[in-house]
């Protein structure tokens, strides 16, 4: 399974996020909004933070929310890089 957290830099739960990625020491590919927005498109999401949980190149899940994101993480991908 591959993870990716879809963020937007300037809202303030996405800054929460990354603190709290910092805090629980998880390390996840992320995708921001300003940076990438073709992607952001080309998957539907429309707010943030949104972590897609792939299976090879297809979305499998989409969990929404800091406190299910950091949990789904640490149940998956406890003390490695995702």
């Amino acid at each position: 399974m591959k993870y990716i957290l879809c963020n937007n830099i300037w809202e303030g739960l996405c800054f929460m996020m990354q603190k709290a990625l910092t805090k629980e020491n998880l390390t996840v590919e992320i995708k921001n909004l300003r940076d990438d927005p073709e992607f952001f498109k080309i998957h539907e999401i429309k707010t943030c933070p949104v972590l897609l949980v792939f299976d090879n190149e297809r979305v499998v899940d989409t969990i929404r929310g800091k406190d299910e994101i950091i949990q789904t993480l640490k149940d998956n991908v406890q003390d490695r890089e995702i």
